[in-house]
């Protein structure tokens, strides 16, 4: 690839051939197939002086799209981090402690990181997409799980393949696990062969390399842009790779993110936001434990910026995983689901609960005929439908109940087929598509009070699914052979095509339109519960 810089003292463009050079393949060697197996071609190298273009620093943002903490980080904070688990990090300057957490479950105050990480000449502190939390100095990286924080640090460095040479700088790659650069311009770059076992991860050493030349010059910064492009400065100028063909970057977009990780997730939309109620993860806090959650969520989205938000309506006067949320008459309808009591056992539930979600005030509502401990709630032309079954009565006829605006009791519809256990569903018109696990989609006529069923060529359990642009999207899944998987159904023609894969592999997380703009947020699956809210770029939805 082509590209070029602005020499500082001539004013003139120099162009460049630039390419990244593996260690596999030896020191001072440039391999043409470097680039296809990596997808990291280097180029783009610019100064302050370079005009702005689409390629330009101006468009490098790195945004990893971290909450404010509640309590701001103290005089002195070097660097700062935030992982799933709601914790927010920050280094401060050199003496004990160090490194400091604001902690989710204790929220009012910075307190010392237990254990600290030996020495006091730590620089940088990162926490990646595996829920791994690392602290870098010149020499020395360490790496913490803070699920088990009581087996202390970890010397990353002494993992068999990091090379020699002072670390220069840390921070994510595209992938979203660490990158390291060490001198001389050596990227060494985190890897996992299996994403469920996030300690079980490796070291792979690249040479930075520009015009068949080392890149020179101290490296100040590594990152990555929205774009999933590398981002390395060295030496005062900047330098960035072009995404790989399969990076997920192509297709979606992080916008935003949950305060905290969570699954067991569905949800409905009302006057242009998005909103669901509780759910579960399993790594809230410091150190990182089980959490329900019993707070309604909103989610909101600013065009303009491309950034989401969310933020709390409500709590609940319990935790509820796996309930059911949509609306009716202006009010949020939270339905069904598992109420989990203080010991943390799980009790089906048929009560309802009705928010007002502009002053968060919240009320029973009329109780469902049964108990319904997987539901999932939608609306459609002014009622909200319940469907789901007792957890022991999934081989029986699919149960179906719905509420108009004003009523006290829910009406009954149609009993549907079979296998309505963990449910994902969406409204498309005057129909409500339910993925039933493993079987197909059974799809409930609300004009006509009819049901149907759809073949699904690799039907899913737990996926995410919503109603776009005229289709329906089934997203990730279990019991499918890849759990990032897309398939999409066109109710007019009746055929399925698939979609871009999902970033990560996700199940039980949630899916909707908002702004005219699908957005996937939440779930579980690979090496921790997600935080993530990601949006599928505009071009990619009619491919």
């Amino acid at each position: 690839m082509n590209s070029g810089f602005r020499d500082r003292a001539t004013g003139r463009w120099v162009w460049l051939v630039a390419v990244l050079s593996g260690s596999n393949i030896g020191p001072g060697r440039v391999a043409e197939t470097a680039a296809d197996e990596t997808g990291i071609v280097w180029g783009e190298t610019y100064d302050e002086s370079a005009a702005l273009t689409r390629h330009g620093v101006a468009e490098f943002k790195a945004d990893l799209h971290h909450p404010q903490p509640a309590v701001p980080p103290p005089t002195g904070t070097l660097t700062t981090a935030y992982d799933h688990a709601h914790n927010h990090y920050c280094l401060i300057a050199p003496g004990q402690p160090q490194l400091l957490v604001l902690p989710a479950d204790r929220s009012d105050r910075w307190e010392p990181v237990e254990p600290q990480p030996a020495g006091d000449r730590w620089r940088s502190v990162l926490a990646d997409e595996a829920g791994g939390v690392w602290v870098a100095g010149k020499q020395e990286l360490l790496r913490l799980n803070p699920l088990d924080p009581a087996a202390g640090w970890e010397d990353a460095r002494g993992r068999a393949g990091f090379p020699d040479g002072a670390i220069e700088a840390i921070g994510l790659g595209p992938d979203g696990l660490l990158r390291v650069a060490v001198e001389p311009g050596l990227l060494v770059i985190c890897t996992l062969a299996d994403e469920r076992k996030p300690a079980d991860y490796a070291w792979n050493v690249w040479t930075l390399m520009v015009a068949g030349q080392p890149v020179t010059g101290a490296v100040s910064r590594v990152a990555t842009d929205r774009d999933g492009r590398l981002l390395v400065t060295a030496g005062g100028q900047e330098f960035a790779s072009r995404p790989k063909a399969d990076a997920w970057q192509n297709n979606w977009e992080l916008v935003a993110r949950l305060p905290g990780s969570n699954h067991d997730l569905s949800g409905d939309l009302l006057g242009g936001d998005f909103y669901m109620a509780g759910g579960r993860t399993n790594a809230r806090g410091f150190p990182a434990r089980l959490h329900d959650f019993a707070e309604v969520f909103r989610f909101t989205f600013d065009s303009e910026s491309r950034r989401g938000r969310w933020d709390v309506v409500t709590t609940l006067p319990h935790p509820l995983v796996h309930c059911g949320t949509s609306h009716v008459g202006g009010r949020l309808v939270v339905a069904g689901g598992d109420r989990i009591d203080a010991a943390g056992r799980r009790h089906e539930q048929a009560a309802t609960w009705l928010v007002d979600p502009a002053t968060g005030g919240v009320k029973e509502g009329p109780p469902l005929a049964r108990p319904r401990p997987m539901p999932i709630a939608l609306h459609v032309n002014g009622r909200v439908y319940v469907a789901g079954n007792p957890r022991e009565e999934t081989d029986r006829p699919g149960q179906l109940e719905s509420l108009g605006s004003g009523e006290e009791s829910w009406r009954q519809e149609p009993d549907g087929p079979i296998g309505f256990g963990p449910l994902a569903g969406c409204a498309l018109g005057d129909e409500i598509f339910l993925a039933v696990p493993h079987k197909y989609l059974a799809v409930f006529n609300t004009q006509t009070s009819t049901w149907r069923t759809v073949p699904v060529p690799r039907p899913p359990r737990s996926c995410q699914m919503a109603g776009y642009r005229g289709e329906v999207w089934l997203l990730g899944g279990r019991g499918v052979h890849n759990g990032r998987e897309v398939q999409i159904f066109n109710p007019a023609t009746g055929r399925w095509r698939s979609g871009p894969d999902l970033p990560r592999e996700l199940v039980w997380g949630c899916a909707a339109v908002v702004d005219g703009r699908l957005i996937v947020a939440g779930g579980a699956a690979g090496s921790c519960y997600s935080n993530r809210t990601w949006m599928l770029r505009e071009s990619d939805a009619d491919e």
